[in-house]
């Protein structure tokens, strides 16, 4: 479950009609952890995601090289901490959603927690889990807002 200082916002519909900001999604709820490899983790997504007719990619930031071939990764644009999954398809007032991966007791990197919190104050959705369930639950919640 992510932290509350991870929320993402959402939008929702107060008595008078109006839209405000609050919690786009509710982390109150307890999901189970991925006990698997984070790859199994991230194929599960990826065949789940191909299925959901989402445009969207993976971020191979996880590769491990030499030196040589990390520096000229990095010369090409290769940024350290970008979350995992990449869902580029505009909904309610956000610009897409961007999801990092961790399993068992695994936390994000500060890298990858600055990210998330860069993301949200450019207008995506951003979040990390550590359950199939909930970044299912996420997604879900996030193709039911409204399309832009």
């Amino acid at each position: 479950m992510f932290f509350s200082f991870l929320k993402i916002p959402f939008v929702c519909k107060q008595n008078n009609g109006m839209q405000t900001i609050t919690t786009f999604y509710d982390n109150s709820k307890s999901f189970p952890k991925y006990l698997g490899s984070e790859e199994n983790f991230q194929k599960t997504i990826a065949r789940y995601l191909d299925l959901s007719g989402l445009l969207w990619f993976h971020v191979p930031n996880e590769i491990k090289s030499n030196v040589q071939y990390g520096a000229k990764r990095k010369s090409l644009g290769v940024k350290s901490g970008v979350p995992d999954v990449c869902i580029l398809e505009p909904r309610g007032q956000f610009n897409g959603l961007f999801l990092e991966l961790k399993v068992k007791y695994n936390k994000p990197s500060e890298n990858q927690i600055k990210w998330i919190e860069l993301l949200k104050s450019k207008g995506y959705a951003a979040a990390w889990t550590r359950s199939l369930d909930e970044a299912i639950d996420i997604i879900e919640k996030y193709k039911a807002l409204n399309k832009n």
